[in-house]
């Protein structure tokens, strides 16, 4: 509930538990989570709920918020409570597309839609996970049609225009979703694919 101060209380307490409000260094981590990545999410929200409650309703207008701009105050603000606790916050491609460079730059974008390009974002000083999404080179591992050769053919800095630029691609990954697959057949339906995946991120760039 973006409206409620109780929202705010509870990430702050959370974020605090896990963090232990600072960032961790080698050989002190700090909190329950001690990786200094915290990845926030922000993908796919359907704010259409928030004009039909009524409370929030009248907190938009008593702010002169679209749920477009909520969504924004509600991402960034996450990510500055996530910064306060010592942590980078890593956010989808959705709160980029929305936010652009009004984003901390702190923030790490999350990429998984193809029309979030990664030259846009390293270009306005983010740092970058790469997914890749739903197309013939897919690092989406239940997209069953698509073979090792394609996967490792996908460049990560593919349109970036200098190795500076490029140093800003951190890494990507291959998931699997439940929908295709279970414990019968899961190793021989994400290799050879999630190898190729990997070998392509270590690998220097094409």
């Amino acid at each position: 509930n973006v409206a409620a101060n109780a929202t705010w209380s509870v990430i702050e307490g959370l974020l605090e538990e896990v963090t232990g409000g600072r960032r961790s260094e080698p050989g002190k981590p700090s909190g329950l989570w001690p990786d200094n990545f915290l990845h926030l999410g922000g993908d796919e929200v359907d704010t259409a709920c928030w004009v039909q409650t009524p409370s929030i309703s009248l907190w938009l207008a008593q702010h002169s918020m679209t749920p477009t701009q909520a969504y924004g105050h509600f991402t960034k603000r996450a990510a500055e409570i996530a910064i306060s606790k010592g942590r980078r916050p890593v956010q989808w491609s959705e709160v980029f597309d929305a936010f652009r460079d009004e984003l901390p730059k702190e923030t790490v974008v999350h990429i998984w839609k193809g029309n979030t390009k990664v030259s846009d974002v390293v270009s306005l000083g983010y740092d970058v996970i790469l997914n890749v999404g739903y197309n013939e080179q897919s690092w989406y591992l239940d997209n069953l049609g698509v073979r090792w050769d394609a996967v490792y053919a996908k460049e990560p800095c593919e349109g970036i225009p200098s190795d500076d630029l490029c140093s800003k691609v951190l890494g990507g990954h291959g998931q699997m979703w439940g929908e295709t697959v279970d414990a019968s057949d899961l190793q021989q339906t994400v290799w050879p694919r999630l190898a190729a995946i990997a070998e392509r991120l270590w690998s220097p760039r094409a």
